[in-house]
């Protein structure tokens, strides 16, 4: 190969190279997807709002009582029957603790009191909509609509006996859900940030 060659080949693989390298920052539906999958598979996909565990709960059967309980129903935590004090008086009360499937589920948070337990996976399946940008630069934000899909659902996500208690619980229609996030580039590409 003449060295005028080797030349071109060398401009057209840096030319290529360089291609390669900005597109990353493109504002494409590919970019944006890749972005939120690299999010998706480092978040939990599904998570319920716990606190501390263990906790007491008055047999009052009130709204927070009947969390716990769903969370029993669906092996997260065991009950025990307790006495706690109300004031002055003691009260039936029952224990939450964590079953062995809850303490692999829970993640302990700062504060405590958003502690939580989560399991899952999700991967993107289209981009549906993304606020429009002429020219992306450092710092650009845009926001990305987007339809997932519960891949490894936890086996405790029964949405029908959870549901109506943690309203935070991802909502599926046949493992499929509706997702919103904040993309901005960085200088690793797109990324969520909030």
């Amino acid at each position: 190969m003449s060295p005028k060659a080797s030349w071109i080949c060398v401009a057209l693989f840096l030319g290529m190279a360089a291609a390669g390298c900005t597109s990353k920052s493109n504002p494409t539906k590919e970019n944006f997807s890749n972005a939120l999958q690299s999010h998706l598979d480092s978040q939990d996909a599904a998570c319920v709002v716990v606190g501390a565990v263990p906790f007491d709960r008055p047999d009052f059967h009130n709204f927070s009582q009947n969390q716990a309980d769903a969370l029993v129903k669906v092996g997260l935590l065991s009950k025990e029957p307790t006495i706690v004090k109300d004031g002055i008086r003691s009260v039936v009360a029952s224990r939450y603790s964590l079953t062995d499937e809850g303490k692999k589920a829970y993640r302990a948070i700062d504060p405590v009191a958003d502690s939580r337990l989560c399991g899952g996976k999700a991967k993107v399946l289209e981009i549906t909509w993304s606020s429009s940008v002429e020219k992306a630069e450092l710092g650009t934000s845009v926001d990305v609509k987007y339809v997932g899909k519960l891949v490894d659902r936890p086996r405790w996500d029964d949405e029908a006996i959870l549901r109506p208690f943690f309203p935070e619980l991802l909502s599926t229609t046949n493992d499929q859900f509706n997702g919103e996030n904040i993309l901005t580039l960085t200088k690793d590409g797109w990324a969520v940030t909030r």
